[in-house]
């Protein structure tokens, strides 16, 4: 049966040559609605659309302008009322050669192949994200090696659509969107007598990549030629290390470019190599020596991009060689030139844009007579997804990137062949390989690297602090490509460096299939099957599989669930699990994965596999279905085993074992254990649980019956290529299911990937969703925190009872990591061997320091100092601070009222600032970003109170360990929100405390924010009071206030307050009383921050059963409370700020009804202390309307990084 698309809608550019016009119809006849987007060819897609219509299929054409995509789209979504996928096969032809491409041929690419197929993603991704589907193919040209020559156009605009492609194959993934290139042969268009055929061959791939069923193809280039597929990936020598210092000569590089080009034991990447470890062991290999060493002696090296980073290394490398350096830069690289020059070297800067290439070798020509190497460097870096990013973004990366190296390679071209010499390393591998042919006959060598240097563009890219991969590592092998003495293969390469590492990448294609198999699964798979030789292998897992055997018993007690339950970290307070004479007395409900260890299986894993290697055994995936509820907690069962397949994985094989374990007496089912695959958790985690292991885990699990030794015995473990024992797979799976029951309650069933691998003593995140649609359902993952990598993919557990209702309340036990580690183990050393979390600046702070003095009567001088701020590390980010704000909360620190005060520590808890790195683990979108900051640690999402037994941490001058009143600071991802665009950098400092602590005592306490409710809000002129009444005006309430100032009261009346009166009066509640409307003649509600007499007096205003709510005791720690407030069912409610749902719930509200935080006074800067000692002066006297708020670094300031 072939591939069916009813009622989908596809759009195809480009149907007027190519392919397109075969897409179109194949996809037409097999059920799809088509949009035939002619521009340039009106005519030809009237005929496609009539010729589709009279075959019964739909199609509508479309003649907008190529880049115009949304107007194709709005088409599309018009006529059929959605888009499913989309085919670009626009193009302008490509073929011109080299010596015929000029500026507006190589503008035609940029505009056709690049921007139109930019301009047609960006139109349909939304709709792509919104309905969780989506289709994109784009076409290019053949570019494998041993293909007719393909000219640079051609093969610029190949590799440019495969980076494109896998750039939204990687974004698109969790939303189900999936993107391919592919590159069918030109000369099989051109066949005369078989154009029909093999165009309609083409076309089944088209259909197989961009059908419904396809959920995995993604990312890939496919190229087809005369009748056959290859699909290509990326192939990696294992490469050479050198020494990274400056022993490091290309001399030294070239002794070992044999190793570099040898792909004898190659991998295949999809992503950069693991650089931490090859650094290490870089770094342990002796200095290289210096004979015969390389010199560029009157050579002449233009460097674009030279102003800094990797092109300042290049340029003062050539100079030290004896080259004569030309320096470009949009920026004047003169302080590079002086450099040179101090070091006796020869420079000559040009200042201009890149997209002046010809200039720039006009001016090189001028000054030198000659240009021998160009190094195309310039770099333009922006991180946005692909529904973000603008048209005025996409041409300036562009403009550099393509047209600017395309300008200077041009321009620099005739000179190269005069002369008979050239050198080229440039960052774009289709136009570098194209460009290789066409130098090689006049002895211009062009290449491409890949270089990885902690320059300002890159470094976050790489964990570690910035010494490690300096760019100066990556100069001598630049100088190596671009030297008269670089062996074969010379030309026409890409190479991967970094400090020391050097490594060459190419494209490698598969086995080349015939086309026909994709079209009916059944057909491919006795083609497969018959490709295959026979194998007595074969033969034995088919007859394994048939086999049955008598079970293996399982008894258990109660002592068995309690050893599971504490070996996977239950604590003493956790009664039902770690008592047996509890009421709740219960077992895990992953203990069900237990019953399975040493069950006699009717096989062995020697015949199925025959390169079997025990120490080579690793567990990969597991599905556990829980088939009695409660579980019994004592049982005698018998588990029976069947061989469910065999899979082989190229590299590795998978043996999938189903195991039923059943009651020996009533032979009732219990439990399922199986292999599985399943889907991956998409967009941002819902609830998030770490935990850290113990150094004993793997011993004491082995305890419940799993005894291999590779948990245990050190020798056992190397053999199996680890470096220490590792933790068992379902000791980790078992505590992720923990998580999952702590949060949610009991499953039915759950079922995880192993994705790697975790040491004992690591901490461990689970993080979870609710699946969209399906209360039940939770999906989740687990990461191990050190390292940032996941170690538990693809996990879903159905939940026995109905969304939360089912939730455990057990425990209380999960404690917020406190960030001030960062500050204090600077010398811990990481998995890789490499020390991490190394300090990479001072930051300035403000601290407290203490002096002696009594509670109430001390004051604790304010101290400016620089503290030593670390690298990120696994969920972190390290922020520079813009601005932070004061609360009195710092008055009653510096008295000693607050309790916890830590001196040394830097003082505030608001603040808003920009993320300038990041740690491995976290999400590279946060970069770059302004934030805003959760004040508190320890609190996710309880409606109640914090899950952590240590309770609410404030940031500032506490145990929380940092604060916000720093240069820098480094906070954990889950504390920080985007900042409200709406609101200046000095406004969102403002927002985080009180908007918290309003939004949960009016909001969540209250639970009276309504429209015409009465909320009177107290004390007016205070942060958090402003906020509460913002909130509760932009719910609809009627806000009456209080205050001890008249122009306090006034400026809350303008602000849309109803009335106020000043609490100095004696009979206050009685002067509010008058101004309460006749038909509402009650308050509702009570938001009071100061105590004292508030019960008594708000009786006389509130309604029966009315509500309180105190978020602070500026009056006194105390506060009186009446026999009346009991006779009239008054609730009274104590509130601190909140947890991290609730302030993203406040933010949220903020952003939409665009609220201000009110600003009462800002001060610049740290280093005016007695500006700082004013504004806690207005604090203690009450002066200020709004918050206080210091202004720590400029938006436009340079980072320190």
């Amino acid at each position: 049966m072939s591939v069916q698309f009813d009622g989908q809608t596809i759009v195809i550019t480009g149907t007027s040559h190519g392919f397109g016009q075969d897409y179109a119809t194949c996809l037409a006849n097999r059920g799809a609605n088509i949009v035939v987007h002619g521009d340039n060819n009106q005519s030809f897609a009237n005929h496609l659309v009539t010729t589709i219509r009279a075959a019964g299929g739909n199609a509508i054409a479309n003649f907008s302008p190529l880049n115009d995509g949304d107007t194709i789209v709005a088409a599309a979504i018009s006529a059929f009322g959605r888009i499913d996928a989309l085919i670009n096969n626009a193009s302008d032809g490509l073929n011109a050669d080299w010596a015929a491409t000029d500026q507006d041929v190589w503008d035609s690419l940029l505009n056709s192949t690049f921007k139109g197929s930019y301009k047609n993603v960006r139109a349909v991704w939304a709709y792509f994200k919104k309905q969780h589907y989506g289709r994109i193919l784009c076409t290019a040209s053949i570019v494998r090696q041993g293909q007719p020559k393909c000219s640079p156009l051609q093969s610029a605009a190949t590799y440019g659509q495969l980076g494109f492609i896998q750039t939204l194959a990687k974004e698109g993934a969790k939303y189900n969107i999936l993107a391919s290139v592919l590159a069918p042969s030109a000369s099989v268009c051109l066949i005369q007598g078989t154009r029909e055929s093999e165009s309609e061959r083409t076309a089944k791939i088209v259909a197989t990549l961009i059908r419904p069923s396809n959920t995995k193809e993604s990312g890939h280039l496919y190229e087809v030629e005369n009748g056959r597929c290859s699909k290509l990936r990326w192939r990696r020598s294992s490469g050479a290390l050198v020494r990274p210092d400056s022993s490091m000569t290309p001399g030294a590089i070239l002794k070992k470019w044999e190793q570099i080009n040898d792909f004898s034991e190659p991998d295949y990447p999809s992503r950069t190599a693991d650089l931490q470890t090859l650094l290490a062991q870089a770094k342990k290999l002796p200095p290289s020596s210096s004979e015969d060493d390389v010199r560029l002696d009157g050579k002449v090296a233009l460097v674009i991009g030279a102003g800094s980073g990797l092109g300042r290394a290049y340029a003062k490398y050539f100079a030290s060689l004896g080259a004569h350096v030309v320096l470009n830069d949009l920026k004047a690289p003169t302080s590079v030139a002086n450099e040179i020059r101090q070091s006796n070297g020869d420079a000559h800067t040009v200042t201009c844009s890149v997209e002046e290439g010809e200039n720039i070798v006009a001016e090189t020509i001028n000054a030198y007579g000659r240009v021998d190497i160009v190094v195309n460097n310039a770099d333009f870096v922006r991180d946005k997804s692909i529904g973000n990013m603008t048209d005025d973004l996409w041409d300036s990366i562009t403009a550099v990137h393509l047209k600017g190296t395309f300008r200077v390679t041009r321009a620099a071209w005739p000179h190269l062949v005069k002369q008979g010499y050239g050198r080229i390393k440039c960052a774009l591998i289709g136009f570098s390989e194209a460009l290789a042919r066409e130098g090689a006959q006049h002895n211009i060598l062009v290449n491409t690297i890949a270089p990885v240097g902690s320059t300002p563009a890159l470094a976050v890219a790489v964990q570690g602090s910035s010494a490690d991969f300096l760019p100066e590592y990556c100069a001598p092998f630049v100088a190596l490509l671009c030297s008269d003495v670089v062996p074969y293969p010379s030309t026409g390469a890409l190479y991967e460096l970094a400090a020391g590492w050097h490594a060459r990448t190419r494209l490698e294609a598969s086995h080349r299939g015939i086309i026909s198999y994709p079209e009916e699964s059944k057909h491919g798979l006795k083609e497969v099957a018959r490709l295959l030789p026979p194998s007595s292998v074969l033969a034995r897992i088919e007859d394994a599989k048939s086999r049955r055997i008598q079970g293996t018993t399982f008894e258990y007690t109660e002592r068995e669930i309690l050893l599971y339950n504490l070996t996977l970290g239950a604590r003493w307070t956790d009664l039902p699990l770690v008592y047996e004479n509890n009421s709740s007395f219960r077992a895990l409900p992953t203990f069900g994965a237990i019953p399975y260890f040493n069950t006699t299986l009717p096989f062995s894993d020697e015949e199925l596999l025959p390169k079997y290697d025990p120490t080579k055994l690793l567990h990969g995936e597991h599905y556990l279905e829980i088939r009695k509820y409660p579980i019994p907690t004592r049982g005698k069962l018998v588990t029976y085993p069947r061989l469910v397949e065999v899979i082989d994985k190229k590299k590795a094989a998978v043996i999938v074992v189903g195991y039923t374990a059943r009651d020996a007496i009533t032979g009732e089912d219990i439990f399922y254990n199986e292999a599985s695959a399943f889907e991956d958790p998409v967009s941002q985690p819902g609830r998030v649980r770490t935990e850290q292991t113990t150094n004993e885990q793997a011993a004491l699990y082995r305890l419940n019956g799993d005894r291999n030794a590779m948990h245990i015995d050190p020798v056992i473990s190397r053999q199996g290529g680890f470096s220490r024992p590792i933790l068992h797979g379902l000791c980790f799976f078992g505590i992720a299911g923990r998580h999952v029951y702590q949060q949610y309650g009991m499953f039915k069933n759950i079922k995880a990937r192993f994705a790697g691998t975790v040491d004992p003593g690591q901490t461990l995140r689970t993080e979870m969703w609710k699946q969209d649609g399906n209360g039940d359902v939770v999906l989740f993952q687990m990461k191990v925190v050190e390292t940032g990598k996941v170690c538990i993919s693809g996990g879903r557990a159905t939940l026995l009872g109905t969304g939360e209702t089912a939730r455990s309340r057990l425990f209380v036990t999960q404690t917020p990591r406190s960030v001030a580690s960062c500050l204090v183990h600077v010398s811990r050393a990481a998995p890789n061997g490499v020390f991490s979390n190394v300090p990479v600046l001072k930051s300035k702070a403000i601290v407290l320091c203490h002096v002696s003095g009594k509670k109430g009567e001390v004051s604790y001088p304010l101290e400016k100092v620089l503290l030593p701020m670390a690298s990120p590390l696994g969920n972190q980010l390290l922020i520079r601070i813009l601005a932070a704000a004061f609360n009195h909360r710092e008055v009653f620190l510096r008295q000693s009222l607050y309790p916890g005060v830590t001196f040394g520590v830097p003082i505030c808890c608001d603040g808003c600032g920009i993320v300038v790195r990041s740690g491995a683990a976290v999400s590279p979108r946060w970069l770059d970003r302004r934030v805003i900051i959760n004040p508190g640690l320890g609190w996710d999402s309880d409606l109640h109170a914090p899950e952590s037994e240590r309770g609410y941490l404030t940031l500032g001058a506490s145990a929380a360990g940092t604060g916000t009143l720093q240069e820098y600071m480094l906070v954990d991802e889950r504390d920080v929100l985007p900042a409200p665009e709406h609101l200046s950098d000095v406004e969102a400092a403002a927002l985080p405390s009180v908007g918290l602590t309003a939004w949960r005592a009016l909001m969540v306490q209250s639970k009276n924010a309504a429209p015409g409710q009465n909320i009177l809000v107290t004390g007016i002129g205070g942060g958090v009071a402003l906020m509460a009444m913002s909130l509760a005006l932009a719910a609809g309430c009627n806000v009456y206030v209080t205050s001890s100032r008249q122009e306090k009261l006034h400026r809350a009346m303008e602000m849309g307050a109803k009335a106020g009166v000043s609490y100095n009066q004696s009979d206050w509640e009685k002067k509010l009383a008058e101004f309460l409307l006749p038909e509402r003649h009650k308050i509702d509600a009570i938001i009071d921050g100061a105590g004292g007499d508030i019960v008594d007096r708000g009786i006389k205003l509130l309604k029966p059963g009315g509500v309180i709510v105190s978020y602070g005791m500026t009056l006194g720690p105390s506060m009186p409370f009446s026999m009346k407030a009991v006779i009239r069912q008054i609730h009274v409610m104590s509130s601190t700020m909140g947890s991290r749902k609730d302030f993203a719930d406040m933010v949220d509200c903020v952003r939409v009804n665009k609220i201000r935080p009110v600003v009462s006074r800002t001060v610049s800067g740290l280093d005016d202390l007695e500006q700082m000692e004013e504004l806690f002066d207005e604090l203690a006297k009450g002066k200020q309307f709004g918050k206080l708020v210091v202004e720590v670094t400029s938006p436009q300031a340079e980072c320190k990084l």
